[in-house]
Protein backbone atom coordinates (compact mmCIF):
# COMPACT_ATOMS: atom_id res chain seq x y z
CA UNK A 1 0.00 0.00 0.00
CA UNK A 2 2.63 2.56 1.02
CA UNK A 3 4.99 1.87 -1.89
CA UNK A 4 2.16 2.07 -4.43
CA UNK A 5 0.79 5.28 -2.93
CA UNK A 6 4.21 6.92 -2.83
CA UNK A 7 5.09 5.79 -6.35
CA UNK A 8 1.83 7.30 -7.61
CA UNK A 9 2.40 10.61 -5.77
CA UNK A 10 6.07 11.65 -5.97
CA UNK A 11 5.11 15.30 -5.40
CA UNK A 12 4.24 14.42 -1.81
CA UNK A 13 7.88 13.82 -0.92
CA UNK A 14 9.97 15.37 -3.70
CA UNK A 15 10.93 18.36 -1.51
CA UNK A 16 11.98 16.23 1.49
CA UNK A 17 15.58 15.49 2.36
CA UNK A 18 14.60 11.81 2.28
CA UNK A 19 13.23 11.97 -1.28
CA UNK A 20 16.02 9.87 -2.81
CA UNK A 21 15.50 7.03 -0.33
CA UNK A 22 11.71 7.16 -0.62
CA UNK A 23 11.97 7.15 -4.43
CA UNK A 24 14.11 4.01 -4.37
CA UNK A 25 11.96 2.22 -1.79
CA UNK A 26 8.73 3.15 -3.58
CA UNK A 27 9.81 2.18 -7.08
CA UNK A 28 12.10 -0.81 -6.68
CA UNK A 29 11.93 -4.17 -4.99
CA UNK A 30 12.71 -3.92 -1.29
CA UNK A 31 16.43 -4.50 -0.75
CA UNK A 32 17.57 -7.18 1.72
CA UNK A 33 19.45 -4.47 3.60
CA UNK A 34 17.41 -1.23 3.87
CA UNK A 35 20.62 0.80 3.85
CA UNK A 36 21.20 -0.32 0.26
CA UNK A 37 18.36 2.06 -0.66
CA UNK A 38 20.30 5.05 0.65
CA UNK A 39 22.35 6.63 -2.16
CA UNK A 40 24.64 8.66 0.11
CA UNK A 41 25.91 9.02 3.66
CA UNK A 42 23.34 11.66 4.58
CA UNK A 43 20.51 9.44 3.40
CA UNK A 44 21.93 6.51 5.37
CA UNK A 45 22.00 8.65 8.51
CA UNK A 46 18.36 9.70 8.00
CA UNK A 47 17.34 6.12 7.37
CA UNK A 48 19.20 4.93 10.47
CA UNK A 49 17.45 7.58 12.59
CA UNK A 50 14.04 6.59 11.19
CA UNK A 51 14.67 2.89 11.79
CA UNK A 52 15.89 3.60 15.31
CA UNK A 53 12.87 5.77 16.11
CA UNK A 54 10.46 3.17 14.74
CA UNK A 55 12.09 0.43 16.82
CA UNK A 56 11.33 2.42 19.98
CA UNK A 57 7.61 2.81 19.28
CA UNK A 58 5.45 0.92 21.75
CA UNK A 59 3.75 -2.08 20.26
CA UNK A 60 -0.01 -2.32 20.55
CA UNK A 61 -1.81 -5.59 21.14
CA UNK A 62 -2.14 -5.98 17.40
CA UNK A 63 1.29 -4.95 16.09
CA UNK A 64 0.37 -5.32 12.41
CA UNK A 65 -2.76 -3.19 12.82
CA UNK A 66 -0.83 -0.51 14.73
CA UNK A 67 1.86 -0.44 12.05
CA UNK A 68 -0.75 -0.11 9.29
CA UNK A 69 -2.34 2.81 11.16
CA UNK A 70 1.02 4.54 11.53
CA UNK A 71 1.70 4.08 7.82
CA UNK A 72 -1.72 5.47 6.89
CA UNK A 73 -1.12 8.42 9.22
CA UNK A 74 2.30 9.10 7.69
CA UNK A 75 0.86 8.97 4.17
CA UNK A 76 -1.93 11.36 5.17
CA UNK A 77 0.63 13.75 6.65
CA UNK A 78 2.67 13.68 3.43
CA UNK A 79 -0.44 14.37 1.39
CA UNK A 80 -1.56 17.21 3.67
CA UNK A 81 1.87 18.84 3.52
CA UNK A 82 1.90 18.50 -0.27
CA UNK A 83 -1.51 20.18 -0.50
CA UNK A 84 -0.33 23.01 1.76
CA UNK A 85 2.91 23.49 -0.19
CA UNK A 86 1.21 23.31 -3.59
CA UNK A 87 -1.48 25.74 -2.44
CA UNK A 88 1.18 28.27 -1.41
CA UNK A 89 3.00 27.80 -4.73
CA UNK A 90 -0.22 28.34 -6.67
CA UNK A 91 -1.15 31.46 -4.70
CA UNK A 92 2.31 32.94 -5.32
CA UNK A 93 2.17 32.06 -9.02
CA UNK A 94 -1.34 33.54 -9.29
CA UNK A 95 -0.14 36.79 -7.74
CA UNK A 96 2.76 36.91 -10.17
CA UNK A 97 0.52 36.18 -13.17
CA UNK A 98 -1.91 38.86 -12.05
CA UNK A 99 0.95 41.35 -11.57
CA UNK A 100 2.18 40.63 -15.13
CA UNK A 101 -1.35 40.77 -16.54
CA UNK A 102 -1.06 37.21 -17.86
CA UNK A 103 -4.77 36.28 -17.90
CA UNK A 104 -4.38 32.86 -19.59
CA UNK A 105 -1.80 31.80 -16.98
CA UNK A 106 -3.91 33.20 -14.15
CA UNK A 107 -6.94 31.23 -15.37
CA UNK A 108 -4.91 28.00 -15.60
CA UNK A 109 -3.50 28.50 -12.11
CA UNK A 110 -6.94 29.30 -10.70
CA UNK A 111 -8.34 26.12 -12.22
CA UNK A 112 -5.53 24.09 -10.70
CA UNK A 113 -6.10 25.73 -7.30
CA UNK A 114 -9.83 24.98 -7.48
CA UNK A 115 -9.08 21.34 -8.39
CA UNK A 116 -6.57 21.07 -5.53
CA UNK A 117 -9.07 22.52 -3.04
CA UNK A 118 -11.81 20.20 -4.31
CA UNK A 119 -9.56 17.14 -3.99
CA UNK A 120 -8.59 18.15 -0.48
CA UNK A 121 -12.24 18.57 0.59
CA UNK A 122 -13.21 15.22 -0.92
CA UNK A 123 -10.38 13.34 0.80
CA UNK A 124 -10.71 15.02 4.18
Amino acid sequence: LAAETLAANPGWYSELSTAAVIEILANAPAPDNPFDAAPDEGSRALLAAALHASSELPEANNGHHALAERVRGALQTLQDRYWDRRGRELRAAMSEAQRRGDEPMLQRLMQEKIALDRERRQRS
